[in-house]
């Protein structure tokens, strides 16, 4: 099993550049400073270890002298687990985690449901085996058949599937229409390259 650990802090605020990498038996750490006047704007073209572009979390995240952008990628087949945060200030945050488990459809379902019973009437996202959009969240279930399980594994490789959810919190610089397909699009677009990088068989 190769393991990889991948972790990028971006800030984005006035005058200096920073960076620091450090490279350990674990994996690869770097933490880079950026300072600008116009935080969002100044993200890069892709973000989240370019897994996705930023033209939707820019639509959305309210205008700051400060940015972050935190990455991590840890794991492969079925210890795939992906994160990444990006923050404007501390006005709005856009968060986007990936990770293969071991579930049914209807148990995921139930989860989703327990998980959102408080954001109103959901959308059907259509990607995977289904999805679903909320004002602030989405959710995906993406059927994956790791091509490195693990010797110890669980034969069950028709519930094996990678989780999306993603998530706005804050102030939005856009309206709830906007910030719902922004958050949709990016859960689609993170999920399609997360189920490349975690090695599953077919098509996402």
């Amino acid at each position: 099993m190769i393991e990889r650990i991948m972790k990028r802090t971006t800030a984005l605020a006035y005058v200096a550049t920073l960076s620091v990498a450090a490279s350990f038996a674990a994996g690869f750490f770097t933490n880079k400073f950026l300072l600008y006047s116009n935080a969002v704007d100044s993200l890069q073209e892709t973000v989240c270890g370019d897994m996705m572009t930023s033209d939707s979390v820019k639509s959305v995240l309210p205008k700051s002298h400060t940015a972050m952008e935190h990455y991590t990628a840890l794991g492969a087949g079925q210890d795939f687990n992906q994160s990444c945060i990006i923050s404007s200030g501390t006005s709005g945050t856009l968060t986007i985690r990936a990770k293969i488990q071991n579930a049914a459809f209807q148990d995921w379902q139930k989860w989703v449901k327990g998980e959102t019973r408080d954001e109103g009437s959901g959308v059907p996202v259509k990607m995977g085996k289904g999805g679903v959009s909320y004002p602030t969240t989405t959710y995906l279930y993406i059927p994956c058949t790791p091509r490195y399980p693990r010797a110890e594994a669980t034969p069950a490789k028709d519930s094996y599937y990678l989780q999306v959810n993603v998530r706005f919190n804050g102030d939005a610089d856009a309206d709830a229409g906007t910030v719902r397909k922004a958050v949709a699009d990016a859960a689609q677009a993170f999920g399609k390259n997360a189920h490349s990088e975690a090695g599953c068989l077919g098509a996402p």
